[in-house]
């Protein structure tokens, strides 16, 4: 197939790839799981179980489809009444009203980015045979992962309430065991196996594979990139900025794709294409005032500059392996964002790290052998030597589309919302009221936010604000 041809063909098929973007971010999107963190305090000799329950804004607003804050707290309030549990005995402890006209759920401060609450179940008979239930999020999104810490009579250990993991069983007598690796590694496979971008970026690899040492070579480059994520979680001096490296990891995908479309192109100065978009966008989006992800995309186009540049045209770049590397290296720090909340040490961190990323490393292994058997099988069929040079024109446009989407929509998610955005409710309209009861305090606290003209007033009788 000729140069010009193949230009146009990826002309066209770029712009059908464009109008399957909406249905395929959304499957990326729905396929991201959901956590929260959860603390259960088991007091034998008081007969109660304090739970205290973490949960993110936007998970907390999917779920109750409340943009509004007291309206949320409202409605989490009785589900979470409705999906948590505590047996003893072989009898249901009930929660206990809490007073203060707080009732039976009590709205915590947790922190920006986070609602809280704290739910008191009190046990009438004998404190043995405990068991925790959490059923909370799971019907809706079967992927959740509830970061659990059991204390028993000032004894804590770290647990996993999952789908299939929804109760947990206090024994009577010494500590309770922590959380085998084993699961770490379910998670990590899990987390691969419904990434989208991940898959994606896993076959825009395989274009390029010309060898069959190359899946070894894309493995190893992978478990490098882990290795020294691990090693810079444990120093503690990078922190996991989750969107922007959601968005490089696009970027590699796309990189890959243009990498696959520029390999039957002998026009060196073609490579120039990417870059300079890259450029181009990175300049529109500093002029929205948004320098950080201005450094993303002008770091992506310097990259791809010059990982391009090694190619000129002749082939596949020299430096083909590198983007596997940094992929790894950026999905090492998934677990490490997700279990920011908990604030734990790094040598807590660690085994949960190294389960986490040993089961992400083996879903990439199982996914390039699948791929890898699949290529073979057409390669002896004769079958691919046909349509080879579509299926990679095919295939390159559409996880170049895809990529590109993911970086740019990782990119506008950093550019700040205008004020106009932030306050855009009706006049004198009472838009939250939320109430809450730090702990050790006697006082109930309320905040009121209401628009008067164009000021944004804010009532509160707690003294300290």
């Amino acid at each position: 197939m000729s140069g010009r041809c193949r230009a146009r063909g990826m002309r066209l098929l770029a712009l059908a790839a464009l109008c399957s973007l909406a249905g395929a971010a959304h499957s990326a999107l729905a396929a991201s799981g959901t956590v929260s963190y959860s603390t259960w305090i088991v007091s034998r000799g008081s007969g109660t179980v304090t739970l205290r329950y973490l949960l993110p804004v936007g998970a907390a607003q999917r779920l109750t489809g409340a943009a509004i804050p007291v309206l949320t707290v409202s409605k989490l309030g009785d589900y979470m009444l409705a999906h948590t549990d505590v047996w003893a005995a072989g009898h249901e402890c009930p929660p206990s009203d809490q007073g203060y006209d707080l009732g039976k759920v009590d709205p915590i401060q947790a922190g920006a980015g986070l609602y809280g609450f704290e739910v008191v179940f009190r046990c009438a008979g004998s404190m043995s045979g405990i068991t925790l239930q959490d059923h909370a999020l799971f019907e809706r999104a079967p992927t959740h992962v509830d970061f659990a810490r059991i204390e028993i009579d000032g004894r804590a250990t770290r647990q996993l309430f999952t789908a299939t993991r929804q109760r947990l069983e206090v024994p009577d007598a010494g500590p309770m065991p922590s959380t085998p690796i084993g699961a770490y590694v379910s998670l990590g496979l899990r987390h691969i196996l419904h990434s989208t971008d991940r898959l994606c970026f896993l076959v825009a690899a395989l274009l390029l594979v010309a060898r069959r040492r190359d899946f070894g070579g894309i493995l190893l480059c992978l478990g490098a990139g882990y290795g020294l994520s691990i090693l810079a979680n444990a120093t503690g001096w990078i922190e996991p900025q989750t969107t922007l490296a959601e968005g490089f990891i696009g970027f590699l995908v796309a990189l890959l794709a243009v990498a696959t479309a520029l390999l039957g192109l002998k026009r060196p100065r073609a490579t120039i294409g990417w870059p300079a978009l890259l450029l181009v966008l990175a300049l529109i989006v500093a002029a929205m005032h948004a320098p950080t992800a201005a450094l993303l995309l002008l770091g992506a186009a310097l990259f791809s500059a010059g990982w391009l540049g090694t190619s000129a045209g002749r082939g596949r770049p020299k430096l083909w392996l590198l983007p596997a590397g940094i992929l790894g290296f950026l999905d090492g720090f998934v677990l490490p964002a997700l279990v920011e909340p908990l604030h734990l040490r790094a040598w807590t961190q660690l085994p949960m790290l190294i389960g986490y990323d040993a089961g992400a490393l083996l879903a990439e292994a199982l996914v390039l052998v699948l791929l890898g058997a699949g290529v073979l099988l057409l390669l002896r069929s004769g079958y691919l030597a046909v349509v080879r040079p579509a299926a990679s024109d095919v295939a390159a446009a559409l996880l170049g589309g895809l990529g590109t989407f993911w970086l740019v929509s990782s990119a506008a998610q950093a550019v700040p919302a205008s004020r106009a955005a932030k306050f855009n409710v009706p006049t004198s309209q009472t838009i939250a009221t939320l109430g809450q009861q730090p702990q050790n305090s006697e006082n109930f606290l309320m905040r009121k936010y209401t628009m008067q003209g164009n000021t944004l007033v804010i009532r509160t009788n707690n003294p300290n604000e």
